[in-house]
C-alpha cells in the first residue's frame, strides 16, 4: 500500500538555528557536515558550550533519520540514521525524521531513500540554484513509499542490514591496508638523516590553468579541480565540461600523464593521488591542482613522493603555510619550497614493491566490494518496486 512520507512521519523538520563552533564544550549539535560520510558522526558536530536542557525538544531519538536539504545536487537527500542514546540536539540545515514505528519501520525508510525510486521523486521536487540545490519539507512530505506489512518491512530491513555489514567490512579492511602502507613508510623512512632538497628541484610541480573556461552541456573533454580529487582517485560523477580548443589550450600549460601526481590546492589541501590513467585515455585539463611531475633518473620515486606528501611531515609543513580565510589554499611556490628527504633510491624502490603487493590484496577486497554493492542495489530493486 502506498503511503505519503507526511502520512507516517510524526514530524518532518528542520533543526533549531543555534550559532556554534567546533571549538567550545556542551551538547553536541549537528551540522551539515554530521552526516557527510553517511552516518552520525559526532566528530562532525558543533558546540555552543550549552549544558543545560533548554533544548529538549530538539535532541535526537533513536531511530530519527538526518537528511540533507540543502546541499549540491550530489549530496542532496543524503540520510544517515542516528542509532545512539547520547544527547545530540537536531540543528539547522538537515532535516530530522520521525516516524510513526506502529505504521513503518524507520530502517526501512531509511533504506527506501537511497533507492534509485526516492531519488527520481526528489529530483522533481529540488529547486535548482547556482551552488547548491534543496527542496521544501512540504514538498518532501507529499513523496510516496509503498509499505508492505510491518513484519515484511523489517524482515527487509534485517536483508539489507546485512549487505549493509559486509560493505562495511569491505571498506574497513581496505582502510586497514592504508593504514599498514603509511605505518610502512614511517618505519621505513623515519630516519631523518637523509640528506634534504626542494620539491620543485628534484620534481616538475606546476599548476592547473588560472582561467575560468564557458562550461559546456557535454563534451569529450572534462575538467577537473581539487573538489574532483577524492579518495585516491578522480571522482567523475560532478564533473563539468569544456570545448576541444580550451583543453589543448589549458593543456600547453599543465598536461597530465600517466604516474604524475595530482594534489588539491585549495579547500582540502593535500590528499595525493598518482594517476593511473594510460596518456591516451587521459580526456582531462586542470585547475586548482597542483601536478608533479618526475625527471628523467630522478632520485624520488612517485610512490615515495605520494605517501610522503601524505603524511604527518606534509601535514606539518602545510600548516604555517596556509592561506586564506574561509576557503583554505596553499601556493604553487609553498609547494616547491617544501624540504624532501632523499632516501637511497633502492630503499624508496623496496617500498614501492611492498606498496605494490598490499594494492593487490586491496583489488581483491574493492572487487568484492563493487559486487557487494551490486548485491545491495539489486536487493533494492526488487523491494522498492
Amino acid at each position: 500500500m502506498q503511503y505519503k512520507l507526511g502520512n507516517i512521519a510524526i514530524f518532518i523538520r528542520n533543526g533549531v538555528n543555534i550559532k556554534n563552533d567546533k571549538s567550545k564544550g556542551g551538547i553536541p549539535i549537528t551540522r551539515i557536515e554530521t552526516i557527510s560520510d553517511g552516518i552520525v558522526n559526532e566528530n562532525k558536530m558543533g558546540y555552543a558550550d550549552i549544558i543545560d536542557d533548554r533544548y529538549k525538544d530538539y535532541y535526537l531519538k533513536q531511530n530519527d533519520i538526518l537528511m540533507s536539504h540543502i546541499n549540491s545536487a550530489k549530496h542532496l537527500g543524503k540520510v544517515a540514521i542516528f542509532n545512539g542514546d547520547k544527547k545530540i540536539i537536531h540543528g539547522m540545515n538537515l532535516l530530522d525524521i520521525r516516524l510513526n514505528n506502529d505504521i513503518c519501520n524507520s530502517k526501512y525508510v531509511y533504506y527506501f531513500f537511497k533507492t534509485k525510486r526516492f531519488k527520481k521523486q526528489l529530483n522533481k521536487i529540488s529547486k535548482q540554484s547556482v551552488n547548491q540545490s534543496s527542496f521544501t519539507v512540504n514538498d518532501l512530505k507529499e513523496i510516496k513509499i509503498s509499505l508492505p506489512l510491518l513484519e515484511k518491512q523489517k524482515m527487509i530491513a534485517n536483508k539489507l542490514d546485512k549487505v549493509q555489514a559486509m560493505i562495511d567490512l569491505r571498506k574497513k579492511q581496505t582502510e586497514e591496508l592504508d593504514k599498514l602502507i603509511k605505518s610502512q613508510f614511517v618505519e621505513m623512512f623515519q630516519s631523518g638523516n637523509y640528506p634534504k632538497e626542494e620539491l620543485g628541484k628534484l620534481c616538475d610541480v606546476r599548476d592547473g590553468t588560472h582561467d575560468s573556461p564557458k562550461y559546456m552541456e557535454k563534451s569529450d573533454y572534462k575538467f577537473i579541480t581539487s573538489k574532483n580529487i577524492i579518495n585516491n582517485g578522480i571522482d567523475f560523477s560532478d564533473v563539468k565540461y569544456i570545448s576541444k580548443k580550451d583543453y589543448d589550450k589549458f593543456n600547453t600549460r599543465s598536461k597530465v600523464n600517466y604516474g604524475d601526481i595530482l594534489m588539491p590546492m585549495i579547500g582540502t589541501i593535500g590528499k595525493p593521488m598518482i594517476v593511473n590513467i594510460p596518456d591516451s585515455e587521459i580526456d582531462f585539463a586542470i585547475k586548482n591542482v597542483a601536478l608533479i611531475k618526475f625527471l628523467d633518473n630522478s632520485q624520488v620515486t612517485n610512490i615515495y613522493i605520494k605517501y610522503l606528501l601524505d603524511s604527518d611531515y606534509f601535514e606539518n609543513a602545510i600548516l604555517q603555510n596556509k592561506r586564506g580565510g574561509t576557503q583554505k589554499f596553499i601556493a604553487l611556490s609553498d609547494i616547491r619550497k617544501i624540504q624532501i628527504e632523499i632516501p637511497p633510491i633502492e630503499l624508496q624502490n623496496q617500498f614501492a614493491e611492498i606498496v605494490k603487493q598490499i594494492d593487490k590484496q586491496k583489488f581483491l577486497i574493492e572487487k568484492s566490494l563493487k559486487e557487494t554493492k551490486d548485491l545491495q542495489e539489486s536487493l533494492m530493486n526488487k523491494y522498492f518496486l
